[in-house]
């Protein structure tokens, strides 16, 4: 049987306005939903990320000073640095030897605090072969080219220790001959030509290094910044870990003799004794996030109260809704405790 067109034209029916609208709610719902889901995915990112970077942050602050505590005051096998005989200049700014391996600089209540840490290198490799006098101004070791010029050094036979400055420029030659003359400017420069003794062959020839940490801002961002005295008495700035808002320090002084730490003082409130008799340090520091927004809460603030060897602590607050952790670590300062 043939329909006709108007038959099947009315069998026909299309949507009406009401199933429509039920339609676009449905739909708007749907959207809103997997907007949702897709919101709060990014945030959790964001945040899961950010701790991350912060823990990983953290993590390596403690472990960079951590290795440059411990080593303090090391002189390959003498006993400390304070028995070190120095031929540098004295008088100057740059004092290697000035209060052993350590110095402590407290930034009071309102500041952050920093640590210079003095040893010798540990590489043993280079050692002496020949000395022809005490009053000889030139040393001869195992390898050419070994130590550039300005470089600050240690030759110990494990009885004594002497200090120098190298006035040549071994590498410029390739020498294997280390010289310490009077004529070379530093600074320091050295005051004599004379070591204390003549050092045997096989003595150590370790390069002097001072390492000194504390909080800088570059761009804007906060970093944990290593300034290091090695080959020249000129400090090189490392700006090494963003994010570190505030380090507070406080040092376990060993006043029995007996290698235990007997308490903990701030920089602030130690005495020259003290000083002498620090044989750990403690950490305590806040690191945080680069980015912002990436918590919530009363204005996104944060507050943390660091250990700075007061009874009240020193506050530091979070701005920004910037993720924040706070940091500790005890560490022995190990050639004070052997």
């Amino acid at each position: 049987m043939i329909r006709s067109s108007a038959t099947i034209a009315r069998g026909m029916r299309g949507v009406t306005l009401v199933e429509l609208m039920i339609a676009l709610v449905i739909g708007l719902i749907l959207t809103a939903g997997a907007t949702q889901i897709f919101i709060g995915s990014k945030q959790t990112y964001r945040t899961t990320e950010a701790l991350s970077r912060i823990q990983e942050n953290g993590r390596m602050a403690l472990q960079l000073l951590a290795r440059d505590i411990r080593q303090a005051d090391y002189v390959g096998c003498q006993d400390n640095l304070t028995s070190v005989n120095s031929t540098l200049n004295a008088g100057g700014t740059y004092d290697p030897l000035a209060d052993g391996g350590i110095d402590v600089s407290d930034g009071g209540s309102t500041g952050t605090d920093g640590i210079t840490l003095r040893s010798v290198n540990t590489n043993e490799d280079l050692y002496l072969t020949s000395q022809p006098t005490t009053t000889a101004a030139t040393l001869q070791v195992n390898q050419e080219g070994a130590v550039p010029q300005g470089t600050i050094m240690i030759i110990t036979d494990c009885r004594s220790a002497d200090m120098f400055q190298v006035s040549n420029d071994p590498p410029s030659n390739s020498s294997n001959q280390i010289n310490h003359a009077t004529g070379y400017d530093g600074p320091p420069g050295n005051a004599t030509n004379d070591l204390s003794k003549i050092y045997p062959p096989g003595s150590m020839t370790l390069q002097f290094q001072q390492r000194r940490y504390a909080i800088t801002q570059n761009d804007g961002r906060n970093f944990l910044t290593r300034f290091v005295d090695e080959n020249t008495s000129v400090a090189s700035q490392e700006d090494l870990i963003p994010g570190v808002v505030d380090f507070q320090l406080t040092y376990g002084v060993d006043s029995g003799g007996d290698a235990v730490a007997d308490y903990y003082v701030s920089g602030n409130g130690m005495s020259a004794a003290d000083e002498d008799n620090i044989i750990a340090v403690r950490i305590d520091m806040v690191v945080q996030s680069d980015e912002e927004n990436v918590t919530t809460g009363a204005g996104g603030a944060r507050t943390f109260t660091l250990d700075d060897g007061s009874t009240s602590g020193r506050s530091v607050t979070i701005q920004d809704g910037r993720l924040a952790q706070r940091f500790t670590g005890t560490y022995t300062i190990r050639n004070r405790v052997r």
